[in-house]
């Protein structure tokens, strides 16, 4: 399929949208050319974007990756109040049933794939995945850079780049940070009784959960990530806390995990693979007899 053909693939799109939802009508403009105005609505969303051809052949077939990033770089304009119901147009597309079969076969086919198409996740990518993201490979040269990047708004006593837990009478992310550390210890049964045992972080980010468990509970941590940055940053801050016996880090898929250990924990990894039976199976064999796993994610249904 050629770029015009994913133009008017999405013109196509966009008709039988306001069709199925009419509170908004939307005036496209693809890179230059006379502006269209789609559907009845007074409440109209201006939606221009450059190069449009390659850009909707990237939403077309990277499925939100592409849209987002294609956005990120500048090549959608639209008003921030309405980018939202832009976004819907994809959205529903993929999955509102009735909108998506009131399309033809052709169109249902390229849509279902960009929804589906999770590529970028398979083993095969996922370091350079990993290192664009978290070690900024695509924007320093020096990784250093990418860790005090992220540390100037993730900066805390330990590192969390997930969710945080807001019980009652929370006050503070880094109190909700930590209390959501707290948790983790409660369900896997770690306490003043655990000193000595061993934890495997898969997909350890900065390490915030190894350092928590080495200096609240002396467990011996050995964190997995792809991200060059982040091992380093690990490495450093192990010397400055001085936890260099407790806390270890391997640049290393999780899939390829080995050895055994007493808890395995998993933080915000899910999201970011496909393979899950695989994972289950290896974590399944990285327990030692009586050890316990605790995987958290975010999903949709």
């Amino acid at each position: 399929m050629n770029s015009d053909k994913f133009e008017k693939l999405f013109l196509r799109l966009v008709s039988a949208y306001v069709k199925t939802y009419d509170e908004h009508s939307f005036e496209i403009c693809l890179d230059g050319k006379e502006c269209l105005k789609i559907g009845d609505s007074t409440n109209i969303v201006n939606v221009r974007i450059t190069d449009s051809g390659k850009v909707l052949e990237r939403i077309f077939v990277e499925g939100s990756l592409g849209l987002g990033e294609s956005y990120c770089e500048g090549l959608i304009d639209v008003d921030d109040k309405l980018y939202k119901y832009f976004l819907f147009i994809f959205v529903r597309a993929a999955y509102d049933k009735r909108l998506l079969f009131s399309l033809p076969v052709g169109d249902i086919l390229v849509i279902l794939k960009a929804k589906f198409n999770r590529a970028f996740f398979e083993k095969s990518s996922k370091a350079e995945n990993i290192n664009t993201h978290y070690s900024l490979s695509e924007w320093f040269d020096d990784e250093k850079d990418a860790n005090d990047f992220y540390l100037y708004w993730l900066n805390s006593e330990y590192i969390q780049y997930t969710c945080a837990k807001w019980d009652e009478g929370v006050k503070t992310l880094e109190e909700a940070q930590t209390n959501k550390l707290k948790f983790y210890a409660q369900r896997l049964g770690i306490d003043e009784n655990s000193r000595d045992k061993t934890l495997l972080d898969v997909g350890c980010g900065w390490g915030g959960c190894m350092f928590y468990f080495a200096e609240m509970f002396g467990l011996k941590c050995t964190g997995l990530t792809l991200s060059t940055a982040q091992a380093e940053f690990i490495k450093e801050e192990s010397k400055r806390r001085n936890l260099e016996h407790l806390v270890d880090v391997k640049l290393k898929n999780a899939h390829d995990m080995d050895g055994q250990y007493d808890y395995v924990i998993s933080i915000g990894i899910l999201e970011h693979i496909s393979h899950y039976d695989d994972l289950y199976a290896k974590t399944s064999k990285a327990l030692k007899p009586g050890g316990k796993a605790l995987f958290h994610a975010i999903f949709h249904t």
